[in-house]
């Protein structure tokens, strides 16, 4: 399978899992819930989805865990590259959609 590919009704299996980990991890899904209601309340739409992708993408980056120096290549390639096909705003109308 190619992780581009549509997956579950989501753009492609990087966004799909991304959004699943975070609903599942009950503290960043509040820091996000919350995140959402501010920028909600303060924000026209479209400002707050893209408020909101760029939360959650620097919520992502802030919470990868530090890898040794000898796996930090291989692995810091593969997870950049997964990273970079989630699409942030899909994931950010969600969040703001189940308000």
């Amino acid at each position: 399978m190619i992780l581009s590919e549509k997956y579950y009704g989501w753009k492609n299996h990087e966004t799909f899992i991304c959004n699943q980990w975070l609903h599942n991890d009950s503290e960043k899904c509040q820091q996000i819930r919350q995140y959402v209601e501010n920028r909600t309340t303060l924000c026209p739409a479209d400002e707050a989805e893209n408020a909101v992708a760029g939360y959650i993408r620097a919520l992502i980056r802030n919470n990868i865990p530090q890898l040794n120096a000898s796996l930090y290549y291989a692995y810091f390639e593969l997870l950049f590259d997964s990273l970079g096909h989630i699409d942030y705003n899909e994931i950010a109308r969600e969040f703001i959609n189940e308000q």
